[in-house]
Formats: structure tokens, C-alpha cells, sequence
């Protein structure tokens, strides 16, 4: 392989690398369900981010991705509170863009696509005594 081929090959392996952080969008959306249908959650990112306030039974939270872990509390009358804590993770598909390229990671870092948080989360109230 001469050189200009070489070169050609790593410089489109660097730019493409960087292509599958920006097809990516930093938001994602979590379908929630809460029983009992009359609860109410907030929700919070654990650095002190504010999402706001949503109502049972089920409800779509849209949220920007940043590797902070997310932190929804909800209450309803006659029922003890409960927390879900979703943890992110690593978003596979950013992550083996960054093999390719260092760009990729950097960029996926900053706008929240090397991360995923759960798909879907269920709360489950327990009644008080």
C-alpha cells in the first residue's frame, strides 16, 4: 500500500469516527409508569438539574443525556414515597466510533450521546400502615 493510500485510509477512518456521534441526538425519552395512577413524581438529575413535575399512571420524559444519573421520587396520598435512581451507561455504538476517532469521544462526551439511561421505568407505590 503506497502512502497516499495509507493516508487516505486514516484520515476517512478519523472522519467517519466522527460521523456516529453527530447522527446521534444528546436527548433521549423514557417511558415511565407509576402505580398508583394518582401519583405524582419529580424529577431531578442527582446534580441538582430539575426536570419538573409528572403525573400516573404513565407518562414520556424527555430528557438531555450527560452521564449524570437521574432520580425520579414519586408520592401519592396514603402511600409511601419511592425513589428510582436510573444509572447511565456507556452507549456502545459511541463508544466503538471512538476506536475510529478521538473527536468522536470528545464530542460524545460534551453533548450527552456517550450515554444511555434505561429505555423504560416502573415505579410501584407500597400503601402506608
Amino acid at each position: 500500500m503506497n502512502i497516499g493510500r495509507a493516508t487516505a485510509a486514516v484520515v476517512g477512518a478519523f472522519l467517519l469516527g466522527g460521523c456516529v456521534s453527530q447522527s446521534l441526538t444528546g436527548r433521549q425519552v423514557i417511558a415511565v409508569t407509576v402505580a398508583p395512577d394518582r401519583a405524582v413524581c419529580d424529577v431531578a438529575r442527582t446534580d441538582g438539574w430539575r426536570y419538573g413535575r409528572y403525573q400516573g399512571p404513565a407518562f414520556d420524559l424527555d430528557v438531555r443525556k450527560n452521564g449524570k444519573p437521574l432520580e425520579i421520587t414519586c408520592q401519592a396520598r396514603g402511600y409511601n414515597p419511592a425513589t428510582v435512581t436510573l444509572e447511565p451507561s456507556v452507549n456502545r455504538l459511541v463508544a466503538a466510533g471512538s476506536v475510529l476517532s478521538v473527536t468522536t469521544f470528545a464530542f460524545g462526551s460534551t453533548n450527552g450521546n456517550l450515554w444511555l439511561y434505561p429505555e423504560t421505568a416502573s415505579i410501584a407505590l407500597t400503601r402506608s400502615r
